[in-house]
């Protein structure tokens, strides 16, 4: 097996409630589209009507055709280096299988393609999360779910129903979830920068063919962890206010990087939304600390070297002090889960011939080779005739070379049989060959115990 291992694992802050001070817009859609809090401009500028309907909670706005839009000033009442938005949205008249994009959100700049769009997607059962940065970047980046690639399930919008959207963005991380779970996440093409976006925020669009229920938006100056996004989720389901917890003012998020034996710990010195007071911080995790004394956009890092930890959870705390040395407050970090893997205690694990649990050895039976719930047909040349996961078939026809000599396809003659050449319990090696009129050609194809197959080809000119 090829020994290319990453373990990036990303805490966020705090369990179910959210803090309240956290919020920096808050759209309840009860009685008109007056903000219930706004940290900044609270009023909205309003394209078309403003249109009332029962909402998940209370009432909600009608968006697009038959409603209107939203903007809002973006200084005080959005963080575009670091935050969340959550809404729910219901569909009146279209689904996911149409053709159009539906606009949710956006927070834009001074610059007309310098924004973050969450929309429905013109292809049929797509989100998208489009983000430009950079004015000199002539596309974009695209966060799109499902992806163009793999098996991701499809984002279904079904008219009439609600549908829970929350996205967190922070340093160079974007985080999507639906209906309260996460997912997908992606590092962002660029860092994000509160200097680009953030001079306005827009909800839906006037221009919208069809119309769409927007109710409960939040925007929160912290990235919400998975449990608070939980927590929105099944208090606007069960027709509830958004949950509350006690306010802490700082949060620290870590990264650990297991091989190296140290842990990051990234701090968010913008005390309550308030910049500026920090100078610095010293963060503890067991018995090891780590101080941090330089901060950019309010944000600092500190290495902190650990010795080798026992499986379990463990929290890092911090505390904050302004430049005469005034404590200003504490945070904490989410619980970093550390677990044990056999590839960190053992140097040779992946790279000797030994199967790892909780793979299993590899079987053969005549040109068949089963590994870990797969099976791998090979055909006489030593590619695959078919490969079957759980049962299921996967190619839509046998594996195949052409070969093209001279302008002239040549016709293959192929040896009558596979033939295994070397077995172990991690792998297995077979053998093919075939010629045409103007060349032959031997395939050596090696599958390993977690199904990783690797082809070697000579083409030997007659």
């Amino acid at each position: 097996m090829r020994r290319h291992i990453l373990l990036f694992v990303f805490c966020l802050f705090l369990s179910c409630p959210v803090a309240a001070d956290d919020v920096m817009l808050y759209l309840p859609f009860d009685a008109d589209a007056t903000p219930a809090r706004a940290r900044g401009n609270p009023e909205p500028k309003v394209s078309g009507k403003v249109v009332l309907r029962d909402g998940l909670v209370g009432k909600a706005m009608l968006f697009g055709k038959a409603g209107g839009s939203l903007t809002f000033d973006g200084p005080g009442n959005v963080d575009a280096s670091r935050g969340s938005v959550a809404f729910w949205v219901k569909p009146v008249d279209w689904d996911s299988k149409d053709s159009k994009s539906h606009n949710f959100f956006g927070i834009h700049s001074d610059h007309p393609k310098c924004l973050m769009y969450i929309y429905k997607y013109f292809k049929p059962d797509t989100l998208n999360v489009w983000m430009r940065i950079d004015p000199d970047d002539p596309r974009g980046s695209s966060y799109r779910m499902p992806g163009n690639f793999g098996r991701e399930p499809p984002v279904v919008f079904q008219k009439g129903e609600w549908k829970h959207i929350a996205v967190t963005w922070f340093n160079d991380q974007l985080r999507v979830y639906l209906d309260g779970k996460l997912r997908r996440h992606w590092p962002t093409a660029q860092p994000i920068d509160s200097g680009t976006l953030g001079t306005h925020i827009t909800i839906g669009a006037s221009h919208d063919p069809a119309s769409t229920l927007i109710d409960e938006l939040y925007l929160f100056h912290h990235p919400l962890s998975d449990a608070e996004i939980a927590s929105l989720y099944q208090a606007g389901k069960s027709g509830k206010a958004l949950p509350t917890a006690p306010d802490v003012p700082f949060r620290v998020y870590l990264k650990h990087f297991p091989e190296a034996g140290y842990v990051e710990a990234l701090v968010d010195a913008a005390e309550r939304g308030r910049p500026g007071r920090v100078g610095r911080a010293v963060v503890t995790l067991e018995s090891a600390k780590g101080e941090v004394t330089e901060f950019k956009n309010d944000m600092g890092m500190a290495r902190i070297k650990l010795p080798k930890l026992p499986a379990g959870e463990y929290v890092a705390t911090a505390e904050f002090f302004d430049a005469e040395g005034k404590s200003l407050g504490k945070g904490r970090s989410a619980p970093l889960e550390i677990k044990h893997y056999p590839w960190m205690d053992d140097p040779n694990a992946g790279v000797t011939g030994e199967v790892i649990q909780p793979w299993t050895p590899v079987e053969v039976e005549d040109n068949v080779v089963r590994c870990w719930g797969r099976e791998h047909a090979f055909g006489a040349s030593a590619l695959p005739e078919q490969i079957a996961s759980a049962g299921k078939d996967l190619l839509a026809k046998p594996l195949s070379l052409v070969a093209k000599i001279d302008g002239e396809v040549g016709e293959w003659r192929i040896t009558p049989r596979v033939q295994v050449t070397k077995q172990t319990p991690s792998r297995v090696y077979l053998q093919g060959r075939a010629e045409c009129d103007k060349a032959k050609i031997e395939i050596e194809a090696m599958l390993e115990f977690d199904g990783l197959i690797d082809f070697d080809i000579i083409v030997t000119p007659k």
